[in-house]
């Protein structure tokens, strides 16, 4: 959705199961998360005095939101 979050009544990019989703894009912006990823499944982060974020592949995300499996699995 072109400008999503910009323009009134499209604040956020996409909605499932009532989950809001911003969905960000950046040429490079998110080698270091890339990095961490390369050999785990999942990563929890968080900066000093702010709530813990997890970051997962889509795949593994939709595959443990349509209740495939626990995603412990081998990649």
């Amino acid at each position: 959705m072109p400008l999503s979050g910009a323009a009134e009544g499209f604040e956020n990019d996409v909605i499932l199961d009532g989950i809001r989703f911003e969905v960000k894009r950046r040429k490079d912006g998110f080698k270091t998360l890339y990095g961490w990823l390369k050999n785990t499944d999942a990563l929890a982060i968080r900066a000093d005095y702010k709530e813990w974020l997890v970051v997962l592949p889509v795949d593994l995300f939709l595959k443990i939101f349509r209740g495939e499996g626990n995603g412990t699995e081998a990649k």
